[in-house]
């Protein structure tokens, strides 16, 4: 399974009424109209069953609703489990004649059991509402259906804690109070019915609170985080559409099992005021963060301060001292990522992330290579953005006004009196256009390579079934394709050949999956394919899948599906567009293959088959022979195709 889709913690809750499964006949009911981020979405394939309201899984509101927040369902007539994955993603499954459900890990009971009825499958709306994060609120004569932080996963491991909180729409942080033993964030746009409280004891953390407060079309929510005295944490970041927070145990702290109590309802802070973000002599050392060796032949990168205006906008000063260039460039709506490399810098201090209070959400800072920093924003729309040499440095502007259609995506400049080698963005460099719409300006600079992304392995296990890591069936997988990809004449990289971690042991998954999609992008390979087996809570899922994330990704996923659909004797589920992170980091054409699921007896027996694994591989083969036809003549007529692998 994708280590992105894999997001395995406790819940704090999903506040979902356990009531008693009522059974009996179903009547049709008027349609219904809900109201969601200014759009509103009529049901009208609806049914009363004793009170209860249950919607068609096909009903074109519900479908639009689900597109509208980046989720996509799998369900075909004659079959008894729905599935539901959500932009985060977590998988929400639905099981016919059975009030059980499952949301991620965690399982509830609904107030029927999901029925088939005229060909149709009809799921029950309240509680799938809330499997979405979704909170039905009347607001006058409308019935929106308002936001909610739906779940706070903690995962703890020995003395360290990591909390990741996920709602209906991506959360950004705004920090209210930090104190040594206290963090204090609020999310806008986000209600909340978690429990108000859960006392940790465990990893530095003492207990989570959860405030939520506003009104029912403008709503808030903050997280409160006690720390044990003596912790550490790390900045807290937005990744993925959620929040994921690190904290280190004091030394000799003593780790006590989880427990509840009530808490009192605060009010929330006032947000601090603005500051350096960083400079060499910062008391605030992220986790794991130490200073990066002087290279005196280099400029430094001594010290940012962030200006939030009263007006919105943002500004980032960077202090170099010493002479650089530098190449900028940024994403199309809706990812409006921005990011500058200072080339032939240093950063004279430790790398971080830290969040922000204004149209820029969040701060990035670190040595990407020897010779270059990389300074990104996640920005909050689709702003205008303007890169100034200064004296001192560079200056980012980011203003508070949306940009205007044809502005420029990328630049480069130069600053004390560097020359600027190259006007163009340097080779591998994302390039506008590439993620969402539009035609991609994407070229290979090797067309004859194709790299190959075993998932999992070392400290990342994977899915384990049964004694058998997923680790180990998609090296086995891969090294298969491989074999036949160089018989076919194609060169070929994979990201790892053994039984190690791309990036390093225990990293977040971040980093280990931009690890991997670094070797494709630096590589100019002509496509990547990332190869997966999937599991889940219960046995019945079962079937191989082909994720895609950016329009260039489509033609490849659906060439290589087909063919995977027709000889691999699994249940054919097609494509899917999801932000899976290999796929959307990815500057060519990737996939991400989902061969068959661990947790299925059937799909298993085929996974440990030998001779199956090598029909999946001649398959995927296949499939990129008629996405790409042939490889290309070698640059050289002596060059013979080859294997350059990662460790």
């Amino acid at each position: 399974m994708s280590r992105y889709v894999a997001r395995i913690g406790s819940a704090l809750a999903l506040a979902l009424a356990i009531l008693p499964m009522l059974g009996g006949s179903a009547a049709a009911t008027p349609s219904r109209t809900y109201v969601f981020g200014g759009r509103s979405y009529t049901f009208t394939q609806l049914n009363d069953s004793r009170g209860h309201i249950a919607v068609a899984a096909r009903d074109p509101g519900l479908q639009a609703l689900l597109g509208a927040i980046g989720a996509v369902m799998t369900w075909q007539p004659g079959q008894r489990y729905v599935l539901i994955t959500t932009a985060q993603p977590t998988i929400v499954s639905f099981s016919v004649g059975s009030t059980s459900y499952d949301v991620g890990p965690a399982s509830a009971q609904a107030s029927f059991a999901p029925f088939r009825m005229g060909g149709r499958v009809y799921l029950p709306l309240r509680e799938l509402l809330h499997s979405l994060y979704l909170a039905p609120v009347r607001d006058g004569p409308d019935l929106l259906l308002q936001p909610q932080l739906g779940q706070i996963n903690v995962v703890a491991d020995g003395n360290r804690t990591k909390i990741e909180a996920h709602a209906a729409i991506p959360l950004h942080a705004h920090l209210q109070e930090r104190t040594p033993t206290r963090l204090d964030y609020r999310f806008n746009g986000v209600g909340s019915t978690l429990a108000p409280l859960r006392t940790i004891a465990a990893g530095g953390v003492k207990s989570i609170r959860v405030i939520p407060g506003g009104t029912p079309r403008a709503p808030w929510t903050r997280v409160v985080v006690t720390l044990q005295p003596g912790a550490r944490y790390g900045p807290a970041r937005s990744h993925d559409g959620a929040l994921v927070l690190s904290i280190v145990a004091p030394a000799g702290a003593q780790l006590a099992q989880a427990g509840a109590s009530s808490y009192p309802q605060a009010q929330p802070a006032a947000p601090e005021p603005a500051a350096p973000l960083y400079a060499t002599a910062a008391p605030y050392v992220p986790i794991g963060a130490t200073p990066a060796p002087v290279l005196p032949a280099r400029a430094q990168v001594t010290s940012l301060n962030a200006s939030p205006a009263p007006d919105g906008s943002f500004t980032l000063r960077v202090a170099v001292t010493g002479a650089a260039t530098y190449a900028w460039h940024r994403l199309r709506p809706p990812d409006n990522r921005f990011w500058i490399d200072l080339h032939n810098t240093q950063l004279a201090t430790p790398p971080f992330d830290a969040p922000m209070q204004s149209v820029v959400t969040d701060v990035r800072v670190s040595q990407i290579d020897p010779t270059t920093v990389r300074i990104a924003l996640s920005v909050a729309g689709p702003k205008s953005i303007e890169v100034v040499s200064t004296p001192a440095g560079v200056r980012i502007a980011v203003a508070s006004i949306d940009e205007m259609p044809g502005l420029a995506m990328d630049g480069v400049g130069s600053i004390g009196g560097a020359p600027i080698v190259a006007q163009v963005p340097p080779a591998g460099a994302q390039t506008p256009g590439w993620q969402f719409g539009g035609a991609s300006t994407y070229v290979a600079t090797n067309p004859r390579l194709i790299v190959i992304d075993p998932g999992h392995g070392g400290s990342d296990r994977g899915a384990v079934h049964d004694g058998v890591a997923e680790a180990t069936l998609t090296l086995k997988m891969a090294k298969r394709l491989r074999a036949v990809l160089l018989a076919r004449g194609w060169e070929v990289k994979m990201t790892r050949t053994k039984d190690v971690d791309v990036y390093k042991p225990y990293d977040t998954a971040e980093q280990e999956l931009q690890a991997r999609d670094d070797i494709a992008n630096q590589a100019g390979a002509l496509l990547m394919v990332s190869i997966h087996c999937n599991s889940y809570y219960n046995p019945g899922p079962n079937g191989t899948t082909t994720y895609y994330a950016k329009p260039i990704d489509k033609p490849l996923a659906e060439d290589i599906q087909n063919v995977l659909g027709r000889t691999l004797g699994t249940k054919n589920d097609g494509i899917v567009k999801s932000h899976l992170y290999i796929p959307l980091h990815a500057h060519m054409p990737a996939v991400l293959v989902e061969t068959a699921f661990l947790s299925n007896p059937h799909d298993f027996a085929l996974l440990t088959d030998p001779a199956w694994r090598e029909k999946l591989a001649l398959g995927i083969a296949d499939g990129i022979a008629d996405y790409a036809g042939s490889p290309p003549p070698p640059a050289s007529q002596n060059q013979s195709s080859q294997s350059s692998d990662h460790p």
